[in-house]
């Protein structure tokens, strides 16, 4: 499965902070850094290689997440994932 780490720039407000610790928390995909200031950082793992993609466009639809830092990707047993991930998705896809 792909792994990530990523660091998040948050809006500048306490609010934002615990708004997107909790709902990131409850994420089983995710683990949380403990946060400086407005940045985040977290590992999440992954299904396949588009799921990061699709997380990241999510956090950034929000609209408390300002920009997000690609700190690390590790693609073991990359190509079983993606054929899992073609399987999953079908034929259209």
């Amino acid at each position: 499965m792909p792994i990530f780490g990523l660091a998040l720039t948050l809006r500048s407000d306490a609010d934002t902070v615990e708004r997107t610790v909790s709902v990131l928390a409850s994420d089983p995909r995710v683990e949380l850094g403990e946060h400086t200031g407005w940045r985040l950082p977290l590992v999440l793992e992954t299904q396949g290689p588009h799921d990061v993609q699709r997380f990241i466009e999510a956090l950034l639809e929000a609209g408390d997440v300002l920009q997000v830092d690609v700190a690390f990707a590790h693609f073991e047993d990359l190509h079983s994932s993606v054929a899992a991930e073609e399987r999953r998705r079908g034929p259209e896809a």
